[in-house]
């Protein structure tokens, strides 16, 4: 984040001008176009009730705010960021696995690991970062079939990534200890919300890339001859995340809408009572322009 740039009074501008949607040219003006800088930033002034570190709060919260904003309008979420990120992590639901007690959580991370490491830079064309819009994200299926079939929905064209799903696993003892520590296990699961469609429907998306993103991360070398090669995660043929009478899939719409999404605690089966229908199709995540995103999502009148 730019240390030259002073938020505060950027901040007192946007109000003074109407908010953040009527002064995104003067936020990427004074930001340099580091628009998602100052997000972060003010995000972390508006959440003024954060959760302890280590704590979850139930996604109730997040439900009321997601069902309460205009996802579509770049403004309205821009508006509500803080709110979003407030109690993150969410903890969605809760199951037991022998003497393990595991609970859902909804990490609020984005959606970039959905997008397939560049393996030949040098020949992409790949816009400035810059350019970048900081919240939304294309999705797009990587085969094509010659056949659809109906009952397996197309996935969302611009998705809003609400985060990345881990089990959080602790043992199940009769005296839980301070010294415990929690086991992440990651679901290579991604939560995102269709803000094309009617209602906003919310989806899972697997992350077939997940292996190949850890390869990159921690290969320190230059030679690119010399980097591990690892193929890309098949869901199919990982163990079942869920419920081990659950196949994985590429994707699945969880919820029909926002306005499903229970407003109560969501429970493991509410999550996979869809993954009969399912998408088997890989699934990557593609960047977008500003002005990809302005030519789709028109802010209300």
């Amino acid at each position: 984040m730019p240390q030259d740039i002073d938020y505060e009074a950027l901040d007192k501008t946007v109000v003074k001008n109407g908010g953040l949607f009527a002064s995104l040219d003067l936020i990427e003006k004074t930001t340099k176009r580091n628009v998602k800088g100052y997000l972060d930033w003010r995000a972390s002034r508006m959440a003024t009730k954060p959760t302890p570190p280590g704590a979850t709060a139930d996604a109730t919260a997040l439900v009321k705010t997601l069902k309460s904003i205009n996802l579509g309008d770049s403004g309205d979420l821009f508006a509500n960021l803080g709110t979003l990120k407030q109690f993150a992590p969410y903890k969605l639901a809760t199951a037991v696995k022998g003497q393990v007690q595991r609970t859902l959580l909804l990490l609020a991370d984005g959606a970039d690991g959905l997008i397939p490491p560049e393996t030949a830079p040098s020949s992409s064309k790949r816009a400035d970062d810059r350019d970048m819009h900081p919240l939304y994200l294309g999705l797009s299926t990587t085969t094509t079939t010659t056949t659809k079939d109906p009952a397996r929905p197309s996935v969302p064209r611009i998705v809003l990534p609400l985060g990345r799903l881990v089990w959080e696993d602790v043992a199940a003892t009769t005296k839980s200890s301070d010294d415990d520590e929690p086991t992440l296990v990651e679901t290579n699961y991604h939560m995102v919300v269709d803000v094309l469609a009617k209602g906003n429907p919310v989806w899972l998306i697997y992350n077939r890339y997940a292996s190949l993103h850890s390869v990159n991360d921690n290969y320190a070398g230059d030679d690119d001859e010399a980097r591990p090669r690892v193929e890309a995660l098949d869901p199919a043929s990982e163990p079942p995340v869920f419920d081990p009478a659950i196949s994985n899939v590429d994707s699945v719409c969880v919820f029909d809408g926002i306005a499903a999404w229970p407003t109560t605690p969501t429970t493991v089966r509410q999550l996979t009572a869809n993954f009969g229908r399912g998408g088997l199709e890989p699934v990557k995540g593609t960047l977008l322009t500003h002005q990809e995103v302005a030519e789709v999502l028109v802010p209300a009148a």
